[in-house]
């Protein structure tokens, strides 16, 4: 009997490197999340020192247009810290996105690899009918060659 050959081999290579694009995808996806979060925690730092400098500023000398400047920076880094929170929203939604074609992928290689297992299965049950076939064409030829010797 021939070697075992799965006969959709190629499908399951596809799948299995579509799913390793998937994963790829998911790990930059994830990684763009991380860098959003990054900015927008640096923002926050930024924003904090800046309120810092205008307490400092407004505790010591009236300089109004430094005062002025400070709050400005504090409205501009709020501005920039609203639009950053957008940023993180749309990164990990594309990581959502990501997550469940990445599921999708390992689902459809493991359909297909329970499928190359139940063709193995299948190969093996006619393997082992052959065999069988084979053992009892022996017993059956080794009993009429018995039967043939013992008669005459």
């Amino acid at each position: 009997m021939e070697k075992f050959r799965y006969s959709m081999q190629n499908i399951l290579n596809v799948k299995e490197k579509i799913e390793a694009q998937e994963k790829l995808a998911f790990q930059i996806a994830s990684e763009a999340v991380r860098e959003e979060e990054n900015k927008l925690q640096a923002l926050f730092v930024k924003k904090a020192e800046y309120e810092e400098i205008l307490r400092d500023h407004v505790r010591a000398k009236l300089n109004v247009k430094e005062i002025k400047s400070y709050r400005d920076a504090i409205t501009n880094t709020e501005d920039r810290i609203v639009v950053q929170r957008g940023n993180l929203r749309k990164a990990e939604q594309k990581l959502e996105v990501q997550r469940k074609r990445l599921e999708e992928a390992i689902k459809e290689r493991k359909v297909h690899e329970v499928l190359k297992e139940n063709a193995f299965e299948e190969y093996k049950r006619e393997y082992e009918r052959e065999e069988q076939k084979i053992v009892d064409e022996l017993v059956s030829f080794q009993y009429a060659e018995k039967q043939a010797n013992s008669g005459s």
